[in-house]
């Protein structure tokens, strides 16, 4: 009943609904959420965390929350919580407003966030590197009356920009953590 709330929520005030869930989920263990937190509750949560994400202003915390949902994966939906962050790091289609430059500092943050994150953002990284084949289901971007729009990189130098900075990120990871990159 909790998670349906949190969904219902996530339209009308997406800052505070992602702060609450993300106070929930930042003291459980990654056990815990695998093999406790499964079923419909998990399933609203992973839809409302998709709405608070594509908003500006609920995407830090929320993103945190699906990452560590995303470590912790337990569903084999194609719009589980790995592949709803995967899918952030898409240049285009990417069920955000946030710009290319937000999204990558998330990604250093995601790395900052210790060995259980790197896997998870190594395959973020991977993502957004996709250069095609954008697909992504609407609903998320409807907030009340207002509908957001997708982020849209205003130019390719902002997209090479991603790009180089993804690309050093992940040569740093080879050189300061080759044993988990490879």
């Amino acid at each position: 009943l909790g998670s349906q709330l949190f969904l219902a929520m996530s339209t009308v005030n997406p800052a505070a609904v992602a702060e609450c869930i993300y106070d929930i989920v930042k003291g459980k263990s990654f056990d815990w959420l695998k093999n406790e937190f499964d079923g419909d509750g998990r399933r609203n949560v992973v839809w409302a965390l998709e709405k608070l994400c594509f908003a500006k202003e609920s995407y830090e915390k929320a993103v945190q929350v699906l990452a560590k949902l995303a470590i912790a994966e337990n569903e084999n939906y194609g719009n589980n919580a790995t592949a709803q962050l995967n899918q952030l790091f898409h240049v285009q289609l990417a069920g955000t407003e946030v710009d290319l430059t937000q999204r990558f500092n998330t990604l250093k943050k995601l790395v900052d966030l210790g060995d259980a994150y790197l896997v998870i953002a190594l395959r973020c990284i991977s993502e957004a590197f996709r250069n095609g084949q954008f697909v992504k289901m609407g609903g998320a971007e409807k907030f009340g009356f207002e509908n957001k729009k997708d982020y849209a990189p205003k130019s390719y130098k902002e997209i090479y920009d991603y790009w180089y900075d993804c690309r050093d990120l992940l040569i740093s990871l080879m050189t300061t953590k080759p044993s988990s990159v490879n």
